[in-house]
């Protein structure tokens, strides 16, 4: 799929339905193609409009990424408790933990606004 994609939007609505719909299908243990699950203007698209597409793409993308990197900071946050442990965490107790507790509040913060972003346009379009 080219990035840039002259026009209203629509062949890019397309794609990125496709896309939707080839990933709910193996989701759903079908195979890619197999439209008879999951159409991607039946039941992906729904009659959106194209101006729709990319601000739910986003959303969804900004979701998706922001819990992958939650997950990375509980990781770095018990990597670090384990280091801090037996290096400069003497000096300064805590003070690494707090900042990741800190990135992960933020992100998690920022994962729901979105959140409620993507509802209350969804709510507002019915």
């Amino acid at each position: 799929m080219n990035v840039y994609q002259p026009g209203a939007g629509t062949s890019h609505n397309m794609n990125v339905n496709e896309v939707v719909a080839n990933r709910a299908i193996e989701l759903l243990g079908g195979r890619k193609g197999d439209y008879t699950i999951v159409h991607p203007a039946d039941r992906v698209n729904m009659a959106q409009s194209t101006n729709d597409l990319c601000p739910t793409a986003i959303r969804i993308s900004a979701i998706t990424e922001t819990r992958f990197l939650l997950e990375s900071l509980a990781v770095q946050s018990r990597v670090a408790r384990r280091l801090l442990a037996l290096t400069v965490g003497s000096l300064f107790p805590g003070n690494v933990e707090i900042q990741l507790r800190r990135a992960h509040n933020l992100f998690e913060r920022a994962r729901v606004g979105v959140l409620d972003q993507a509802t209350a346009s969804r709510r507002s379009d019915q």
